[in-house]
């Protein structure tokens, strides 16, 4: 491009950053926030690495655009006050070296290609992620390969002519009603919608997500959260206050692991913590306690069955049976066939007796030495 970039992106390694001073000297230099990110649920302790709400107060001032520098530096300094890692050295040195890798000191870089798309963004959030580096190919190929040739819009079917790249055009047809669309390419007739022409009259259109009718619910996030069973045709929905329970579940565990630091190296209160614990499993085990849907969330196994079969009684007395031997192939002796038999009599009638010169017997059971 016959000049250095205008930014280079790299992990925290001492090395690049020295090299990239020198090799490229008017290029700004930023570390990436994604490989920073990952590292804070090892740097932070065990506790606060299963604390979801460090890690939202975090996000939401790493990835906050809005923040002017000063913002940020007040956000970091009580968030580190608030959680204690005012003297963790690897959060120190964060700070320090903060206009590498800060959103609020790059807001005068031009970063085109670096910032989140909205169809990305929301693919992001949307699918598992596999198949969302599957759809985030296609996306970018969209973004930065295909481009608009040819438009004719007739009574709200609009046709699309692609250019991908130094390739022939593809012809994608869009219906405004409810956005859909076909296309002549053979990845969409492989797939059904994963096609990154697609993607480019979408991303020509203005829509900053996917139609629901392209969102597959097996590629979700939520597969596994959607209604899949039903009882007396009721259907039981295993999705409903999912977001809920998933507070509260960290709430809890950030309360249990906080009693258990108070607590460590108290016996005492490590076995009182212990006992209520221990109490209310038990009372939970005997009681049990519906969820809304009919269906019993905690309780002993009896108790869950019970709840979709109603109330089985069991026999006082169960008989067990020893299974029926089978004969299969390897068991027993082995069959020999018609010729080995022959030959083992004729081994057997071959032997002589050496004491009267007679065949059939040894000398051993000779009857001359009777």
């Amino acid at each position: 491009m016959c000049h250095d970039p205008i930014c280079v992106v790299t992990d925290q390694d001492p090395a690049l950053k020295v090299a990239v001073a020198r090799v490229f000297g008017t290029s700004k230099h930023r570390f990436c926030m994604w490989h920073i990110m990952c590292k804070v649920g090892e740097k932070v302790g065990p506790i606060l690495s299963k604390d979801e709400v460090i890690r939202r107060k975090l996000n939401g001032i790493v990835w906050n655009k809005s923040l002017d520098s000063k913002s940020f530096e007040e956000s970091w300094s009580c968030i580190m006050e608030e959680y204690g890692l005012g003297d963790n050295g690897w959060f120190r040195y964060l700070f320090e070296s903060r206009t590498y890798w800060a959103s609020p000191y790059f807001h005068d870089e031009f970063m085109s290609g670096l910032t989140p798309l909205a169809l990305e963004k929301h693919a992001m959030d949307v699918y598992t992620i596999s198949e969302f580096y599957d759809v985030q190919v296609e996306i970018c190929a969209a973004c930065y390969s295909c481009q608009v040739v040819s438009l004719c819009d007739c009574d709200g079917h609009v046709s699309y002519g692609i250019k991908d790249g130094a390739q022939r055009a593809w012809y994608v047809e869009l219906v405004l009603s409810d956005y859909t669309a076909t296309c002549s390419c053979k990845m969409f007739e492989r797939t059904g919608f994963l096609c990154r022409h697609i993607f480019c009259v979408f991303k020509d259109r203005g829509l900053e997500s996917i139609p629901s009718r392209y969102v597959v619910s097996r590629w979700t996030k939520g597969a596994c959260l959607k209604p899949i069973f039903h009882i007396d045709d009721t259907i039981v929905d295993q999705s409903s206050k999912v977001e809920n329970v998933r507070i509260f579940t960290n709430l809890l565990w950030s309360d249990i692991y906080a009693c258990v630091g108070l607590a460590d190296g108290n016996i005492e209160r490590l076995s009182q913590l212990r006992r209520v614990i221990c109490e209310q499993r038990q009372l939970f085990l005997q009681e049990g306690s519906e969820d809304g849907s009919g269906v019993v969330a905690g309780g002993s196994k009896q108790s869950v069955i019970n709840s979709f079969c109603g109330d089985v009684s069991q026999g006082s007395t169960v008989e067990v049976r020893d299974p029926i031997q089978a004969k299969n192939k390897g068991s027993g002796k082995r069959l020999k066939s018609t010729r080995e038999k022959a030959a083992s009599k004729c081994v057997k009638q071959s032997r002589k007796c050496h004491t009267c010169e007679e065949y059939g017997h040894n000398s051993r059971t000779c009857p001359l030495n009777g």
